[in-house]
């Protein structure tokens, strides 16, 4: 990709493996707390809890720890189970350790990122989350020293979120970049590649499942093709 002096990337799903760490933590504490009930509905009832506290948090109706609680205590009492919020705090806990046990970067992330760094890009994050939660996961996987700290971008601390197209114009105000010299890779289309492409970034789909070929946008189902384009 021709005259690009800038990458920023998304942090779950593109860089971590998000999903994985997050199904093996969940299944750790239902094994713990409630094993009479089947994974694949506490699962299924944990991430609605967890997607319905997250939207009242970036609304501003919750604080973080608030946020936290609410999706242990919504769980709990799905299963007719009623904890009060010192209990709820200490699962939680838990799982947040037992998440960052489990979390791991994809493959050829970090040689990429090595790559990319000893080739003098700029590299940069574009992400949702708590901001510390955020850089905490950059540093379980040796990633946030190759990156420019001003450049690492988080919802939470700069009060918009993705796809809130605001949050890439802050990140390309911040680089002090022309847009055609950025490129933004993700692997959600409405959260990441659109309003990227709105700017006139240069985009690029992660497709680590390899189930998006359908899709008309520049993809990649590998870190390591990004080698063969810078």
């Amino acid at each position: 990709m021709k005259n690009i002096t800038t990458i920023f990337f998304d942090i779950d799903g593109t860089l971590i493996d998000h999903k994985g760490a997050q199904n093996k933590a969940i299944e750790q504490i239902r094994k713990k707390y409630l094993p009479n009930f089947s994974n694949e509905k506490f699962q299924k009832n944990w991430l609605q809890f967890t997607k319905k506290n997250w939207l009242l948090f970036e609304q501003g109706k919750i604080n973080f720890l608030e946020q936290k609680i609410a999706r242990v205590k919504d769980t709990w009492k799905s299963f007719d189970r009623r904890i009060n919020n010192k209990y709820a705090e200490k699962i939680i806990n838990e799982y947040v350790l037992n998440y960052e046990l489990n979390l791991n970067s994809f493959p050829y992330v970090l040689s990429t990122l090595r790559y990319l760094y000893k080739k003098k890009y700029r590299l940069g994050i574009i992400s949702n989350g708590n901001n510390s939660q955020q850089i905490k996961k950059l540093k379980k996987i040796n990633a946030y020293n190759l990156l420019e700290k001003k450049l690492i971008i988080i919802s939470e601390k700069i009060g918009y979120a993705k796809p809130d197209v605001r949050i890439f114009s802050h990140a390309q105000k911040i680089s002090g970049t022309n847009p055609t010299q950025i490129a933004f890779f993700g692997d959600d289309i409405n959260n990441d590649i659109l309003p990227a492409k709105n700017l006139h970034w240069q985009t690029i789909l992660i497709d680590y499942g390899n189930v998006l070929s359908h899709l008309n946008f520049p993809r990649i189902v590998s870190f390591k093709e990004i080698r063969n384009k810078y």
